[in-house]
C-alpha cells in the first residue's frame, strides 16, 4: 500500500512549482516500497528505466532525427502495453475485488497500476507545461467543466440507449476510495498519454495535413477506445466517443488539466447517477 501512497503523492507534487523536482523523491520512495513488497521486480525496474530514457531523449531531440522517432515508438509501445496490462515485472494491487456498487451492476474490481501512472508522470514532467497561475487554472477549469457537462449528457444518453447503464442515483462509501484513485491513477495517466503524447505529437508531426487537429483528436480517441476492449464492443465505442470530448477539451484549452477535469467529471457522473461499472444484461 505504501508504494501507491507515494505514487499518488508524486503525481500531486508535479503541480507544486516552488519545490522543483520533489516528485523524484516521492517516486523513488514508491519504487523502493514496490521492490521490497514484490510489486515490482527487476524486469519492471528495467522497463521504467527504458521509459525514462525514452522520454528524456524524445523531449530533447530535434524533429525528424532517428533518436526522436525511436524514442516516440518506445514510449508509444510502452503506453499501449501499460494500458492493456501487458508489461511484465509488475504485480499490481487489487484494491477492491468483486464489490457491488450498483444492485443490478457487474461486480467491480479496482486495480492500482504502477506502470500506467509511471507513464503519466514521465510524460507530464518531460513534455507538458502544467498549470501554474490562477489564469492557467481558470482556463483549464472552464474548459474542463464545460466539456464535461456536454460529454456527460451525450455519454449517458448513448450508454442508456445501448443498455450499457441504467439510471441508478446512489451514495456509496466506496466513493471515498474511488475519487482519489480514479483521478490520480486513471484520469491523469490516460490523459497524459492519449492527449499530451499521442494527440499532441500527431498534430505537431504533420503541420501541413488538412484538418490535422481534428484527425489528431480522432486518432487519440480511437486508441483510447481500443484499450477499453475488455468491456466489449459497446465500451470501445463509448470510450472512443468520450475520447473525442476529452481531446476537444485539450485542443481548445491547450491545457492537459482541462481534459483531466473533463474525464474525471464524466466518470464521477457515471459513478453517482448510473449503473456502475455497467448494467447486467
Amino acid at each position: 500500500m505504501m508504494m501507491y501512497f507515494f505514487l499518488a503523492i508524486s503525481v500531486v507534487s508535479l503541480w507544486i512549482p516552488k519545490i522543483k523536482n520533489i516528485w523524484i523523491v516521492f517516486y523513488a520512495i514508491a519504487l523502493l516500497f514496490g521492490y521490497f513488497d514484490e510489486r515490482i521486480n527487476e524486469t519492471g525496474l528495467a522497463s521504467i528505466f527504458l521509459l525514462g530514457i525514452s522520454c528524456y531523449v524524445f523531449s530533447r531531440e530535434p524533429e525528424g532525427t532517428f533518436l526522436k522517432i525511436l524514442s516516440f515508438f518506445l514510449i508509444f509501445i510502452f503506453g499501449m502495453a501499460a494500458h492493456t496490462h501487458l508489461i511484465p515485472g509488475f504485480s499490481n494491487w487489487k484494491m477492491l475485488s468483486g464489490v457491488q456498487i450498483s444492485e443490478n451492476g457487474y461486480p467491480f474490481n479496482l486495480y492500482l497500476n504502477a506502470e500506467k501512472i509511471t507513464l503519466g508522470i514521465f510524460i507530464l514532467i518531460s513534455q507538458v507545461s502544467l498549470c501554474q497561475t490562477v489564469e492557467d487554472w481558470r482556463t483549464a477549469v472552464g474548459y474542463g467543466v464545460g466539456v464535461a457537462l456536454m460529454a456527460s449528457g451525450a455519454m449517458m444518453l448513448l450508454s442508456y440507449g445501448l443498455h450499457y447503464v441504467r439510471w441508478d442515483p446512489k451514495i456509496s462509501l466506496y466513493i471515498l476510495i474511488w475519487i482519489p484513485t480514479n483521478l490520480l491513477f486513471v484520469c491523469v495517466a490516460e490523459e497524459a498519454f492519449f492527449r499530451s503524447f499521442v494527440q499532441q505529437n500527431f498534430r505537431l508531426a504533420f503541420p501541413s495535413l488538412p484538418m490535422r487537429e481534428d484527425i489528431s483528436v480522432l486518432i487519440a480517441a480511437l486508441l483510447f477506445g481500443l484499450v477499453h476492449y475488455t468491456g466489449g464492443p459497446a465500451n470501445i465505442f463509448l470510450a472512443s466517443i468520450a475520447g473525442i470530448f476529452y481531446g476537444a477539451a485539450f485542443l481548445a484549452s491547450r491545457k492537459i488539466e482541462a481534459s483531466i477535469i473533463a474525464h474525471f467529471l464524466v466518470n464521477l457522473t457515471h459513478f453517482l447517477f448510473f449503473t456502475y461499472p455497467a448494467a447486467m444484461k
